[in-house]
């Protein structure tokens, strides 16, 4: 088994109903007050990728500090008999759509909800590490081209505060660990009958 790590090509954070565009050092997802923000990435995937049999693959995605008001809010929530309602309070999508910095302008980047993965935040957690093998196996096979992940709120979700790609913590990037076997590499060799015929001279 052999693990490669991927950082995150492009990040953005944005939320449409505020008309607000984030490109900075943290990534937004959740809602505050009336703003619902999502993430949208892109990781490129290497050639020689498509010659491995992928066993898993995860997104990994690193927390910056929160707001205290958030955390005192999300606490009440786990304390709730109702918790189970917040249990799986986001998703992550890949992309039908291109995305841009200027996304909040137009309209929001298309998702494939029919391939989504459901996760919950766990507050103690200094990461979120989501399962996307299905997703990254679509890319692989092309039964969708890579043109990217979003990431979305539902309705109530709690704001989490993520690293970006520009974090000044290089390590803290959004990464894509893909986990597979090596099959090697180069073409192997066959054995053909033949016929040797040596003349003199």
């Amino acid at each position: 088994m052999s693990i490669m790590d991927l950082t995150c090509k492009d990040s953005i954070s944005y939320s449409k109903r505020c008309n607000k565009d984030i490109d900075g050092d943290s990534l937004y997802l959740g809602s505050y007050y009336r703003c619902n923000y999502l993430i949208c990435l892109y990781f490129a995937l290497p050639r020689y990728s498509f010659l491995q049999k992928l066993k898993k693959a995860s997104l990994i995605l690193y927390k910056m500090p929160e707001d205290h008001d958030e955390r005192r809010r999300y606490r009440r929530y786990n304390k709730n008999e109702q918790y189970k309602k917040y249990k799986d309070q986001y998703i992550v999508c890949p992309l039908e759509d291109y995305f841009s910095a200027y996304s909040s302008d137009f309209s929001i980047p298309d998702p494939y909800f029919d391939r989504k993965k459901e996760f919950r935040d766990i507050i103690h957690s200094c990461f979120t590490e989501i399962d996307i093998t299905d997703i990254v196996k679509d890319w692989i096979n092309e039964e969708i081209e890579n043109r990217g992940l979003i990431l979305l709120g539902k309705k109530d979700s709690h704001l989490i505060t993520y690293a970006s790609k520009k974090c000044s913590i290089s390590r803290m990037c959004p990464t894509l660990r893909l986990i597979y076997e090596e099959k090697g590499f180069g073409h192997g060799y066959i054995t053909i009958p033949c016929e040797v015929g040596v003349k003199s001279y």
